[in-house]
């Protein structure tokens, strides 16, 4: 049995004084070694048992960067959990931090903090060990850091507590947990095995991840191909995006009709339906594919206007190559009117967002702007990633 384990199956009978006071010795080292990772791990679990106090070491490690990086938006989410015991210290070092955030980190830290109550439910269900729902909603915020901290080891713990119920979304979970090497070691095989024990019972997400999957070998693909095909018949968004990519790359990979013309070819025509079906649940890499499409004549006709379109909702929502994309258009006058000053600002974004190529281009394109139109600019782009 190894230590989470352990620790799961002691919690049921340790309160949340006791984890804490074991928390604060392995943070301070008094009387043992001092061990910030497992402080963390009990902090964060007396937190979700109630611990206020915990919550405030927990803020305070993410400050001082004590077994993980600094990480001032963790610690302000910690903190705003702290000061529900109206402590004045809670509440100025609180300001303090939010003092020294954007709006958006500020909004965000708020956001996660409102979600918290929806992981304590969570966790005090799952513990009672009769809820695979529960076990496997607890452990997929673990994993994926949603307002509690990530702890991918124990996220696993959770989904293997609940395969007993041969609980398809568990078996999911953990399987995807083993093709990544995330919180177990990785096991491809054994992550196949438990996601087709979910897709034999025709869960969505399993067929998606195993389709995924299969579909990276070339011994596997028509295999996979199927499973994905069950997959997006469910509406599953992912999966329509895979076989989106994998229908436009279609001479690689599915007969084609010999002679026929990019925009009516019926392979990219069935790439472009998968990517209208994912657009339309709103995925931001199926609407940026979609502009892509129409750019470039594939399964339709070539249109740039529609893939302005296209590429500005992506990029209003963050899509890095579609903010590049976009400020490629205005600085050609393709799709929309040529306009240097809204490439430059797109670019600008683009290269914050973290686009490799987009400083050069802002750079070129900078050099036909006067200063008042670069500063103009430049407020722009600040507006638009404070969230304004």
């Amino acid at each position: 049995m190894n230590a989470i384990e352990r620790t799961l199956d002691e919690l049921a009978g340790t309160s949340a004084d006791t984890l804490y006071e074991r928390a604060l010795a392995l943070r301070l080292g008094n009387g043992t070694r001092v061990n910030f990772r497992a402080a963390h791990r009990f902090f964060q679990l007396a937190a979700l048992m109630g611990r206020l106090a915990a919550r405030y070491q927990l803020a305070q490690m993410h400050l001082r960067g004590e077994g993980r990086p600094k990480d001032r938006l963790r610690a302000a989410l910690w903190m705003v959990l702290a000061v529900g015991r109206d402590d004045p210290r809670e509440a100025r070092s609180l300001q303090q931090m939010l003092d020294d955030m954007s709006r958006s980190e500020q909004k965000e830290a708020f956001r996660l903090a409102g979600e918290f109550e929806q992981a304590e439910q969570a966790f005090r269900t799952a513990l009672a060990g009769r809820d695979p729902a529960a076990m496997v909603a607890i452990g997929e915020r673990l994993a994926d850091g949603r307002c509690v901290d990530r702890d991918p080891e124990m996220a696993s713990e959770w989904y293997r507590r609940a395969l007993v119920f041969r609980y398809p979304p568990a078996q999911t979970r953990l399987g995807v947990a083993y093709l990544r090497g995330e919180g177990v070691e990785r096991h491809v095989d054994e992550g196949r095995r438990l996601l087709r024990l979910a897709a034999g019972r025709d869960h969505a997400d399993a067929q998606h991840y195993l389709g995924e999957s299969l579909s990276e070998q070339i011994a596997s693909r028509a295999e996979g191909v199927k499973l994905l095909e069950r997959a997006a018949a469910q509406g599953h968004p992912l999966a329509q995006i895979r076989l989106g990519e994998l229908y436009k790359d279609g001479e690689i990979f599915f007969a084609s009709v010999p002679g026929s013309r990019r925009e009516t070819a019926p392979h990219l025509v069935r790439a472009r339906e998968y990517f209208e079906q994912a657009a339309a649940q709103g995925m931001v890499d199926a609407r940026f594919e979609l502009g892509q499409m129409h750019a470039q004549g594939l399964g339709t006709r070539q249109d740039f206007e529609q893939a302005a379109r296209c590429y500005l909702d992506a990029a209003r929502r963050g899509h890095a190559k579609a903010q590049f994309n976009l400020g490629f258009l205005y600085a050609h006058g393709q799709g929309v009117e040529q306009d240097d000053g809204r490439a430059y600002q797109w670019y600008r974004i683009s290269e914050r967002s973290g686009h490799a190529l987009a400083a050069r281009n802002a750079a070129l394109v900078q050099r036909k702007l006067s200063d008042k139109e670069r500063e103009m600019a430049d407020c722009r782009v600040d507006s638009f990633v404070a969230g304004g």
